[in-house]
């Protein structure tokens, strides 16, 4: 088969484009019309916030670090349905933040490649505000491998807007991009140090143990295990939980993440592909497999890594895709109340997704590194010619 010539090529990707974006703007629409089926729990939840009296962290406890938090004070100000509104508008622009991210940084096919994998999310796509974090996860890398401070800056602000793009760093230090380095390091210590003296040394704690919650978060690795079990599932500062999660067993947690991941980036160093694309999805998944709290909204941090993994071999796009699929389905159901009435279905479509998230780890520490030459995208690849394992 010839293969594709350049101009049919960007032709295609074009249209995909703007098939994928027309769906987007349906989604958006959706949400800010406020369908009645379709709950906004995250607006509720942020107006509830900026109607507190008193300081956070040290008033009232809270779930969201200070980058975020902001954003929720700004959204709850409004009524809940503004705030609904106000949410979907910040999210997709977020969303398209990140497209524009991975078009500028790895051209238009891992721009569509980005949309595609999210479109089964849309049904709460632009409910949530995760997808800020990712948006200035993936600017940050970006920029950094542009040798600009503001790289640094980014990722130290998805650093305090969602603490997980701390999996990210080690991607930026083993590049040794150093004038971004030390941006994203005055960044987070000023902005943890602003955090510490307004919420206080609890403030940390609020936002690692999710205001303090004690139990297994239902849709967790092992929260849909101990819930299956056991049959108990109660409502525990925000999310349906089940047990109870030893203080031991969170530091065997913490271990196995820390060793995971160093074991991740160690054998990254000599990986021929781009550091942001498999290796960076597999340490997202990594995170998202050992986390006590694995909410529906959480599989978006893979999606710019997935997009960029997927460019090298295919076996990453259907590894991504796998776990998006099963939540855009799962979410699907609940939103149009499934699941309630069956909950045998969704601990076993839970399971599964989980199950999907662990491959990507599991398909990378199996794997071999094999030479695929991929193509540097408009000089900001981080020097190295890299294929995935």
């Amino acid at each position: 088969m010839p293969p594709i010539a350049s101009g049919e090529q960007t032709t295609r990707e074009r249209r995909w484009a703007v098939a994928l974006l027309g769906l987007r703007v349906l989604a958006l629409v959706v949400v800010v019309a406020g369908v009645p089926s379709f709950p906004s729990a995250a607006a509720n939840r942020f107006h509830e916030i900026a109607s507190m009296p008193g300081v956070p962290y040290r008033d009232f406890a809270i779930e969201y670090p200070p980058g975020e938090l902001l954003l929720v004070e700004v959204i709850g100000a409004a009524s809940p349905g503004v705030a609904r509104v106000l949410l979907a508008l910040l999210a997709a622009a977020a969303d398209l933040a990140a497209a524009a991210a991975l078009r500028a940084g790895w051209g238009a096919r891992a721009m569509v490649r980005y949309l595609a994998l999210g479109t089964p999310l849309l049904f709460f796509l632009y409910r949530r505000l995760d997808l800020v974090a990712v948006s200035l996860a993936v600017w940050g890398i970006v920029l950094s491998r542009r040798e600009q401070r503001s790289g640094g800056v980014a990722l130290g602000a998805a650093l305090l807007t969602r603490l997980w793009p701390v999996v990210l760093l080690p991607l930026v230090a083993i590049e040794r991009r150093t004038r971004p380095i030390r941006a994203l390091i005055v960044t987070v210590v000023v902005g943890v140090a602003g955090w510490l003296a307004v919420g206080g040394p609890g403030a940390l704690r609020e936002v690692a143990t999710f205001r303090g919650a004690r139990g297994w978060e239902v849709e967790s690795t092992v929260g849909v295990v101990v819930w299956t079990l056991t049959g108990e599932r109660r409502f525990e500062q925000g999310a349906f939980r089940a047990g109870v999660v030893p203080g031991w067993v969170r530091l065997i947690l913490l271990a196995a993440l820390i060793g995971g991941l160093a074991a991740l980036w160690w054998r990254a160093r000599a990986y021929p592909g781009d550091l942001a694309g498999a290796p960076a999805l597999v340490a997202v998944a990594i995170l998202l497999v050992l986390s006590p709290v694995l909410s529906p909204g959480y599989v978006m941090w893979l999606l710019p890594w997935g997009a960029l993994a997927a460019m090298q071999e295919r076996r990453w796009l259907w590894l991504a895709a796998a776990p998006l699929v099963i939540t855009g389905g799962i979410m699907a159901a609940w939103y149009l109340d499934i699941s309630e009435g069956h909950p045998g279905w969704s601990q076993v479509a839970l399971m599964l997704r989980n199950l999907a998230i662990l491959l990507i780890p599991v398909v990378w520490f199996a794997g071999s590194v094999r030479p695929v030459v991929v193509r540097s995208r408009r000089g900001i690849s981080s020097g190295r010619v890299r294929t995935g394992p």
